[in-house]
């Protein structure tokens, strides 16, 4: 009886200490899951005046190009993509609602001009007015097509478009009082993993490339009467969307500072023998016309080279007008040619009757000469 007794206690003791163990490991779980929601964690806002914000990041490749002239607009739209998941791990046993229409600003915008630094912030407005009852909505945020009609030139040329997909859930409480009234504390924001094939928390923050390359112009003047110390006048022009500019590494006389072309300008510029000027932030479909103003005159002989399209090696042609930059950076060479044929020929040419003069000479002297010796 007390070996029984023994054993019961012992069994008794051993489901106690496994259910406090059990109801531990519960609460310690639990406490992990809430402590993804916090204001300092990725892809968690916490909502201050009804706003999130949005960022836009323009990263150029070319260190010396100028910001392209573009405009990025965004569409924020409810929807019930993966309306079974949620990044919020621990409101992941809640369900997720369509978003509400006028919930969240449905549009944004941000436009950038050469000079503007790369990064851009817009506000989205919250309007918890809008809800009708707690619980958490999803909204998507996506980057629409860019649209450049009318607007010359295709202006985000070289630019590419972010094509990710964000979602916004926000959650909607109940505030104080007997009847509803909503509150918005907080936003969490996700975008969809095709590996993990699950929503994971991000920031909402849109990144765009930009491409451009450089145009360099070289003046080289050769011959033995080429003038190396004259300077030769060009027109340059740079063809491009409306309110492009372009960083120069050209000086006008007296300016503390290089140029700065703009789009479809005409500029004057002067080089002499082995000078450059280096243009910097073509894009693909920008295109360059460069022609020398007094093109073989004063006994020059001019020549165009330009980049290839098959290599980087200079390949003669007819003339500078309207050449596409393309994906490389590309070089314009304008050779001038002068020479004067050294006038050798001038003793050739008069040798003979020289040489019949001195054989008359000879021929007068001792024919004279004669003449005395008989007298």
């Amino acid at each position: 009886m007390k070996r029984n007794m023994l054993a019961k206690k012992l069994m008794a003791g051993l489901l106690t200490g496994a259910m406090v163990l059990s109801m531990g490991g519960i609460t310690a779980f639990a406490e992990v899951e809430t402590a993804d929601i916090t204001s300092g964690n990725t892809g968690v806002v916490e909502v201050e005046g009804d706003k999130v914000t949005l960022t836009k990041n323009i990263n150029i490749e070319n260190e010396n190009a100028l910001m392209p002239n573009v405009k990025f607009e965004f569409t924020i739209a409810p929807t019930d993509d993966y309306i079974d998941q949620s990044a919020d791990l621990s409101n992941s046993g809640l369900v997720i609602y369509e978003g509400v229409s006028g919930g969240i600003s449905e549009s944004a915008a941000f436009e950038f001009k050469p000079g503007d630094e790369k990064t851009k912030n817009v506000d989205l407005t919250l309007d918890a007015s809008k809800f009708t009852a707690p619980g958490i909505y999803r909204y998507k945020v996506t980057e629409n097509d860019f649209n450049y009609t009318g607007m010359g030139m295709n202006p985000y040329d070289g630019v590419d478009k972010d094509e990710t997909t964000y979602y916004l859930d926000v959650y909607v409480e109940n505030g104080e009082g007997e009847t509803f009234s909503p509150a918005i504390n907080y936003v969490v924001v996700s975008k969809y993993n095709t590996e993990s094939e699950k929503l994971e928390k991000a920031d909402l923050e849109f990144n765009n490339a930009y491409t451009a390359n450089d145009l360099k112009v070289t003046k080289v003047v050769s011959g033995n009467q080429g003038d190396k110390e004259k300077e030769f006048t060009f027109n340059v022009i740079i063809n491009g969307a409306v309110g492009e500019k372009y960083n120069t590494d050209y000086y006008l006389e007296g300016s503390e500072s290089p140029e700065v072309f703009e789009a479809n300008t005409n500029y004057q510029i002067t080089l002499s023998h082995d000078e450059s000027i280096n243009i910097y932030g073509l894009s693909e479909n920008d295109t360059y016309t460069v022609v020398e103003v007094d093109a073989n005159k004063d006994g020059y002989t001019t020549t165009y080279y330009n980049t290839n399209d098959e290599n980087d090696e200079l390949g003669q042609r007819d003339d500078i007008i309207n050449i596409k930059e393309g994906l490389k950076n590309r070089e314009v060479e304008v050779r001038n040619e002068r020479n004067v044929t050294t006038p050798t020929g001038i003793a050739m040419t008069f040798a003979p009757y020289a040489v019949m003069v001195v054989f008359a000479g000879v021929f007068a002297v001792m024919f004279l000469r004669k003449k005395r010796e008989d007298f």
